[in-house]
């Protein structure tokens, strides 16, 4: 330290062993073979000399390697006639004369092999010795073949061939096709890359068999890649990389250290290879990277992409080799995605498709996975495959919506006729998946047609064929950003109906770009989700809050139309699950994406649960993303998300009420209960909302009855406790028995399940279907029904009121009820008087945050409340209960996000997550973030009949008394009659 070190002289001492050699199975991953010594007189018959500049030697396996590289199945080595001793090595094209056939003959004659035989010019390959040429105008020739057991990949002598550009794309994005007829590697291939110096240097011109083109990542560092598609999946043993030639650049730039990369579906990436401080320092080099034998008896793993990673590099050729083995198909059980797809048949088409959209990219030779995917997440049942009329032999996917002919029904009919298979069969238009064969459309103006379904057991959120029509925002939440919700009727769905909401961190445009719309089932589209634009893009994250909890398999994103839009896609996000939108678990970790595929559907599938668990349940899935995508765009996009998940439905909280059918009761000019719920009669009640209306009124029965003025629609009533259906009239008077329930039960929509139970609602004019209602054995409602605070309660100080309730089973004593505001006649105690009404209710004054309270006689171990609004305006979706044993140190019972109250007159149950023997409190409240007034008609709790324990010092356990205390770390159950006894 603090001085310059010297060194004169560094020596270093080793064993005499040689390093060993490459793995045996792949030492030869191609083979060389002597053809002969041929003589050249005006002409040689390979026209291309590696290196261009033929300023170094070349040995003979690396003049192989470059043959392999150009596709030039024959090479020669040929002394150097200006620089003596040194060795030229020559190699061609397809028609050059040394790989037509024209050795031998004109001015190629064969000579004796003596005159191409010096002493200095053997070579020891593979444990061969092979003559290099010695003489002037004379060449040794050699073929080279993959060895045994080997395949190179793009296959030999078969260039990208004009490219085809990505419609509408860069030219990052680059693919072609090899046609069938050879041996192996027929199919699709793409290549990609992180950046490029200019469009002559394309991702494409690294696998074009020429050294004088190739892929220039262009200026920087670090963190540049080049990507390549192959057509199916392989076993990657080794690859060759040729730099640079001198005399295009008077450098080679390559990074000393990369890394090759594989995945067997472009978006998990798996280090194949690591090479680190690799020289490249001559003229057109090329080098061979053997990637090393699995360990301990495991196969090497399949992958269909390959990735260069490294730092500034400039790869004329890149060439890989692998086994000749293949994957083989997948059974049904291992296809890794949740859909699957069945032929449904090949039908013509005259003027007009049966489908309305063009799954983008257009052009592109789509395959049947990807146009599934683009049905799936547009909601087209359907989808077909049809020949490219612009581009001969490529397909084109097709899509649309539930009204299109292909999709309502109407194939086979009119424009599209079913023709026989053949008409959709081609060779090149097969497609294999899961095993099976599926035919593309092979002829002009026909559509292989295919139907698609969700695995069994698995279901889309939101429904599949379902559009969220208009979103509204939504200013009441407690979360930041932006939210937009919706509701999908009861009728639109099999499943998944009710209401919807999305969030975001920030949006770019209300009007194209709301969290909404990344759940619109339109994919490619304009519209979708996109953040504002950030200088640092962090934190920034979409959601999506589901009608009830589910169990998440799968999530499904698509990317957007456009350039701008794909290159803004996220890349590196966590998935997150949540019950209330406020505290989040991680269930997935997604990075380095590269969208290269406009309009591309990709799924991202959750860990597998450990042995003995299951998915875990959650309401709010979140997308969350730290950063802004690497493409170096300011700010990030989601085009379409889709949830997959499980048909479990979500665990039944415990119920707190029962329910019981009493009968069919005839009613003549009155009913059995004075009021109606709602009281408009405007909207439909469900049987258990009406129970829970009647609870909060008090009324101990109620009834179902069908709407007269609104056919299909049922009326719920309910009354007080002088009401004839409450006081024991029931079956007498107006209101007989009817003993055929059959005139209260109609068809199966008027049946209701509860608890395992089936009830009837009415079906019939002028019939009652009554009920009765009652607390579970152990459980409490507060205050207890049947006793009104209305009453008695008194003024205790401003918005705050007393009552005192006596002489029942429970609940003896002291209530209170308070707020931060009331307003006249609406006052915090009536949200506790069993009365519904106008007046009878508490209703808050002036902004700001709002709380309403109430105090028991006692604590309490909540389990349950029930909420009713008056109209959905005046209820806000978001607010939170707390519970406190003193009214001053408040806790968190349960946060409430984006409720909804989009029915007057909503009553509501919502059950308390119970965690071990829970928490007791006497105190609870209601806290509101709302700027407009709220009101609450009725607030009911019901808590355990259970007692609180009782925390006593170990000594005085012996002689306590109580029924249950806790002593040390164990509690002692003892009944007072063992005790007096002993």
């Amino acid at each position: 330290a603090g001085n310059n070190p010297a060194i004169m002289e560094w020596r270093l001492f080793a064993t005499d062993a040689l390093p060993p050699d490459p793995p045996l199975l792949y030492m030869n991953i191609t083979n060389i073979t002597y053809l002969g010594c041929y003589q050249r007189s005006s002409s040689r018959p390979f026209e291309s000399q590696i290196p261009p500049s033929g300023v170094r030697s070349l040995p003979l396996d690396e003049c192989a390697r470059a043959a392999a590289l150009v596709g030039s199945a024959n090479f020669a080595m040929e002394a150097a006639s200006s620089n003596a001793g040194l060795s030229e090595c020559w190699v061609g094209s397809s028609v050059s004369p040394g790989n037509t056939g024209s050795l031998g003959s004109g001015e190629w004659l064969k000579a004796d092999d003596s005159e191409c035989i010096g002493a200095n010019w053997t070579w020891v390959y593979d444990g061969t010795t092979y003559a290099h040429n010695g003489a002037a105008s004379r060449m040794a020739v050699y073929t080279w073949d993959t060895a045994p057991g080997i395949r190179m990949w793009p296959p030999v002598d078969q260039s990208t061939n004009a490219p085809v550009l990505l419609p509408g794309g860069s030219n990052l994005d680059k693919w072609w096709v090899i046609p069938e007829g050879l041996p192996y590697g027929s199919g699709m291939y793409w290549a990609t890359a992180s950046s490029q110096l200019s469009a002559s240097r394309a991702p494409n011109y690294a696998f074009d068999f020429d050294i004088t083109t190739g892929w220039d990542s262009g200026t920087g560092a670090s963190g540049k890649w080049l990507t390549i598609e192959l057509p199916l999946a392989v076993q990657l043993v080794a690859y060759d990389i040729v730099t640079q030639p001198g005399e295009y650049s008077p450098f080679s730039p390559m990074s000393v250290d990369h890394e090759v990369l594989g995945s067997i579906d472009g978006t998990s990436w798996v280090l194949v290879n690591r090479a680190a401080g690799v020289v490249w320092a001559l003229d057109a080099e090329t080098k061979r990277f053997v990637v090393s034998e699995p360990c301990c008896g495991e196969e090497r793993p399949f992958f269909r992409y390959f990735r260069f990673s490294g730092g500034y590099s400039v790869p004329m050729e890149w060439r890989l080799f692998s086994t000749d083995a293949e994957l083989p198909p997948l059974a049904s059980s291992q296809v890794d995605s949740s859909v699957s797809f069945s032929y449904v048949g090949c039908y013509q088409r005259v003027t007009h498709r049966a489908f309305t959209d063009r799954h983008y990219p257009n052009q592109i030779d789509i395959d049947l996975e990807k146009c599934m995917w683009g049905a799936v997440m547009r909601g087209s049942v359907n989808f077909a495959m049809e020949d490219a009329p612009d581009t001969p032999g490529v397909s084109q996917c097709w899509i649309g919506d539930s009204g299109d002919p292909g999709n309502d029904g109407s194939l086979g009919t009119g424009q599209f006729l079913q023709v026989d298979d053949s008409e959709c069969i081609g060779s090149p238009w097969v497609w294999t998946y899961n095993g099976v064969n599926y035919p593309y459309n092979g002829a002009f103006k026909r559509m292989a047609v295919y139907t698609w379904a969700f695995d069994a057991g698995l279901r889309q959120w939101p429904p599949v064929g379902v559009d969220i029509g208009d979103s509204t925002a939504v200013s009441d939440s407690l979360l930041p950003g932006v939210t937009f919700r919706w509701e999908i009727p009861a009728d639109a769905a099999d499943y998944g109906t009710g209401s919807y909401a999305a969030m975001a961190s920030s949006q770019f445009s209300a009007a194209s770009w709301r969290p909404a719309f990344a759940f619109i089932h339109v994919i490619g589209g304009s519209r979708g989700w996109k953040s504002t634009i950030s200088a640092t893009g962090t934190n920034e994250w979409l959601m999506i809050q589901l009608p009830q909890a589910v169990q998440l398999v799968s999530i499904a994103l698509a990317d957007s139309l456009s350039g701008t839009g794909q290159q803004a896609m996220v890349d590196n996000f966590v998935l997150q699950g949540s019950n209330d939108g406020s505290s989040w678990t991680q269930l997935l970790s997604v990075s380095d994406q590269v969208w290269v595929i406009r309009a591309e559907v990709r799924e991202f599938k959750l860990p597998e649960p450990s042995p003995g668990t299951d998915y875990p349940f959650y309401r709010f899935y979140r997308i969350y993303i730290a950063e802004l995508p690497a493409t170096g765009q300011n700010k990030v996009e989601v085009n379409e998300w889709r949830l997959i998940t499980t048909d479990a439905p979500p665990p039944a909280p415990a119920p707190v009420t029962s329910l019981s059918y009493l009968g069919c009761y005839n009613r003549a000019s009155t009913r059995a209960f004075e009021s109606s719920v709602p009281s408009s009669l405007s909207r439909s009640l469900t049987l258990q909302e009406c129970a829970v209306a009647a609870a909060l009124h008090g009324s101990g029965n109620f009834a179902m009855e069908a709407a007269s003025s609104v056919s299909g629609l049922s009326e719920c009533w309910v009354g007080d406790t002088n009401s004839p259906g409450n006081d024991g009239s029931l079956g007498s008077g107006d209101w007989t028995l009817v003993t055929n329930n059959t005139e209260c039960i109609g068809n199966s929509g008027w049946s209701w399940e509860y608890n395992n139970t089936v009830y009837p609602y009415n079906g019939a004019a002028n019939r009652m279907a009554v009920y009765s209602w009652d607390t579970l054995p152990g459980i409490r409602m507060w205050p207890p029904v049947g006793h009104s605070s209305a009453s008695d309660s008194s003024s205790a100080g401003m918005y705050r009121y007393t009552w005192h309730i006596s002489g029942t089973e429970y609940g003896d004593g002291e209530y209170e009820a308070s707020a931060t505001s009331e307003t006249v006649g609406w006052l915090p105690h009536k949200a506790f008087d069993h009365l519904l009404g106008s007046d009878l209710g508490w209703q808050s004054s002036g902004t700001g945050d709002k709380s309403l309270s109430i105090k028991l006689p006692k604590s309490v171990r909540l389990l349950a409340y029930d909420l009713i609004s008056t109209q959905s305006s005046s209820m806000p979706p978001s607010f939170e209960v707390e519970g406190s044993s003193d009214g001053s140190t408040w806790e968190l019972v349960k946060r409430h996000v984006l409720e909804s109250w989009e029915l007057d007159t909503k009553s509501q149950r919502f059950h308390v997550e119970q965690n071990g023997p829970g928490v007791w409190y006497n105190h609870f409240r209601i806290n509101f973030v709302f700027g407009s007034d709220v009101t609450i008609m009725e607030w009911r709790l019901y808590s355990s009949a259970d007692l609180p324990l009782r925390v006593l010092p170990e000594r005085q356990c012996a002689v306590s008394l109580c029924e249950s205390c806790v002593c040390g770390g164990g509690i002692q159950q003892r009944m007072l009659s063992r005790l007096k006894k002993s």
